[in-house]
């Protein structure tokens, strides 16, 4: 998953609750990014993360999420983290990813995650392409600065062709990728 984003509450009774995907796995990477809405999970034996519930293999790279998560059934197997619920020992990486929202076990039993960079809304927010402590995929080629209204970084957006393929610069025009010619 690359250059995504979700933008609204999640609630699941049901299984492993992320606010972008619910189970990572399969050496799968989710890189440049984002979730910020509030994340509620309500099954015990599962993960709630803010991004991933629960992530059996692969990498996080260049992501954050900014909602609040909730467990409200907890119970010994039940993991929550503000990025990643719950995840297997090494076999997932997360590089230059954060987190920003509270994580609330509702009756105080379950177990915190430690995956991901805490940071404040604050901190996130100065996230700018190049900033110190942004880290190295933090650049304009995957975000395209700060939103004007959240002032949270926000993907580049880009134009695709009809075979699906990105294209920067001008749209290009024509049935399929043999007979590309610019838009008149």
């Amino acid at each position: 998953i690359t250059g995504s984003y979700a933008t609204g509450d999640v609630y699941n009774d049901k299984g492993d609750t992320g606010g972008l995907v619910g189970i990572n796995s399969g050496m799968a990477s989710i890189d440049n990014s984002y979730a910020t809405g509030d994340v509620t999970g309500d099954k015990g034996d599962n993960g709630t993360g803010g991004l991933v519930g629960h992530s059996h293999s692969g990498s996080i790279n260049n992501s954050y999420a900014i909602g609040n998560v909730m467990l409200l059934t907890s119970g010994m197997h039940n993991y929550i983290g503000g990025l990643v619920g719950s995840k297997n020992g090494m076999s997932t990486t997360i590089t230059d990813s954060y987190y920003s929202g509270s994580v609330i076990i509702s009756d105080g039993n379950g177990n915190t995650t430690d995956a991901g960079t805490s940071k404040t809304l604050e901190e996130l927010k100065k996230l700018t392409l190049g900033a110190s402590g942004a880290g190295v995929g933090w650049t304009s080629d995957n975000w395209a600065g700060m939103d004007s209204s959240t002032f949270l970084p926000t993907l580049r957006s880009y134009k695709v062709d009809d075979m699906g393929a990105q294209i920067q610069g001008d749209i290009l025009c024509g049935q399929s990728s043999s007979d590309h010619k610019q838009c008149p």
